[in-house]
């Protein structure tokens, strides 16, 4: 197995803010943004600040 890329997935409250951060000092390139889940990359490394509520989403049980 070979692995292709990485991908960093981290906790915020406010996504505005943290896509600015991420993008404005860190330097990393805005791939999608939305309230709730972004991406923000950097080569093959990616960096996806998500939301609580995004998160509480996508483990609820069916």
């Amino acid at each position: 197995m070979r692995i292709e890329s990485l991908k960093y997935m981290l906790m915020v409250q406010d996504m505005d803010r943290a896509v600015a951060f991420y993008r404005d000092v860190v330097g990393l390139k805005v791939n999608s943004q939305s309230p709730m889940w972004s991406e923000l990359a950097h080569g093959d490394a990616v960096v996806a600040p998500s939301t609580a509520e995004a998160t509480a989403i996508s483990t609820r049980p069916d």
